[in-house]
């Protein structure tokens, strides 16, 4: 039997094999971007041309414009403005990465295929985007104001976004 059971051991000869996070992009210039690493709870610097894995939580620090390239076929660019907080993930390749903009700018540049696709996470909405056009422009600011009387280590603070579109043609749906 190959199969793995609690308190067993594989088979002689069985390879386990352990799922790597997805690779959505690279880190692809020369400002500063930083990494949670989630097991020691510490901020790590990324050396340029970086892979981006799925779920991993990034910081842009204040006057820090760090750009990532999304490589899952996407050809979408995303520019963070920091103060900025995004976690990328890929739940359904056929509406393309997924951010997660926890708060702060980003720009999302459509620069491959002349349609693209892309969710937005605000908060606890999630909207597909639709960058219609290769010049599609979008700018999404994530702002977070403490509910006078509310506990803060209870709850984050509710997300306020205000969105532009800056060119081309882009769909919004909820």
């Amino acid at each position: 039997d190959e199969t793995d059971s609690p308190g067993r051991s594989p088979a002689k000869g069985a390879v386990s094999v352990v799922a790597e996070p997805a690779n959505l992009g690279i880190y692809s210039n020369a400002e500063v971007l930083l990494s949670l690493d989630e097991a020691s709870g510490q901020w790590r610097r990324l050396p340029l041309r970086a892979a981006i894995s799925a779920d991993e939580r990034l910081l842009a620090l204040p006057s820090f414009r760090p750009q990532l390239t999304l490589t899952s076929g996407s050809g979408v660019t995303l520019d963070m403005v920091g103060p900025a907080s995004i976690i990328l993930q890929m739940d359904d390749p056929a509406e393309g990465p997924d951010i997660d903009l926890l708060y702060g700018r980003i720009i999302v540049l459509n620069v491959g295929q002349a349609v693209n696709h892309f969710a937005l996470q605000i908060g606890d909405q999630r909207y597909l985007v639709e960058l219609g056009s290769v010049d599609a422009t979008l700018a999404i600011e994530v702002t977070r104001h403490h509910v006078p009387g509310s506990d803060p280590e209870a709850a984050p603070a509710p997300a306020v976004a205000n969105i532009y579109a800056t060119s081309g043609k882009l769909k919004w749906r909820v």
